[in-house]
């Protein structure tokens, strides 16, 4: 008998091995709290760790839903300025392919509120002035600058639609209602099939700004 068990355990042994080494990441089927685990503690080796070359005193992670309530980036804010926007590889199977980073402003790239006014102008936006008359630039991330707290945090993708053709945009938001609060302009607005008009929005393409590689 104990050779028979012995026998069993050592199959038992092999079938796990093989079954480990062949399995591939799913992140479809992570929670929120096990994807954050994971790109928490990617951020404190690359940006807190004592030998980085950033200069942060403290990181907050928090999750970014779409529309559809459905998981699709994490804003990383860092102290005393500085943000990182990470979205998902749902179709990485491997772990160190998991997050993308989008969006950055770690190094002094900062951004503007704007407005859109006259949408029939090649130029309609209307950007927040200071005292000076020049741009006002923010370096925290668009839900730290709103003062959001507590709050679910979204980024938006819709279809866009200008005097052109429609095209996908991010739009960082948070709920009021049966309305959202954009982010960037500060303004509320309604979304009527996963489309919008004459809003605030960015991309992850602007100049300075994208780095599209993994975390």
């Amino acid at each position: 008998m104990k050779k028979v068990l012995c026998v069993f355990s050592v199959l038992c042994a092999i079938v796990m091995s093989f079954g480990l080494v062949g399995c591939k990441l799913n992140p479809s089927k992570m929670t929120d709290q096990e994807l954050a685990d994971i790109l928490y503690e990617r951020v404190m080796q690359r940006y807190m760790s004592e030998d980085s070359e950033y200069e942060f005193s403290n990181v907050e992670i928090y999750p970014l839903y779409d529309q559809n309530d459905k998981l699709t980036h994490f804003v990383i804010e860092f102290e005393p300025r500085g943000f990182i926007y990470v979205e998902i590889n749902y179709n990485a199977e491997k772990e160190e392919n998991l997050f993308i980073r989008d969006y950055y402003a770690t190094k002094n790239c900062p951004w503007c509120r704007y407005t859109i006014g006259d949408s029939s102008k090649e130029r309609p936006q209307v950007y927040e002035l200071d005292e000076n008359g020049e741009l006002f630039y923010r370096y925290n991330s668009h839900y730290k600058e709103a003062k959001i707290i507590g709050e679910k945090r979204y980024l938006l993708w819709l279809a866009y639609l200008d005097n052109g053709p429609s095209r996908h945009k991010y739009i960082p938001a948070v709920k009021r209602g049966d309305k959202w609060l954009n982010l960037i302009s500060m303004e509320e607005f309604t979304i009527t099939n996963d489309e919008v008009k004459d809003q605030a929005e960015f991309d992850f393409f602007i100049a300075g700004l994208s780095a599209s590689e993994y975390l």
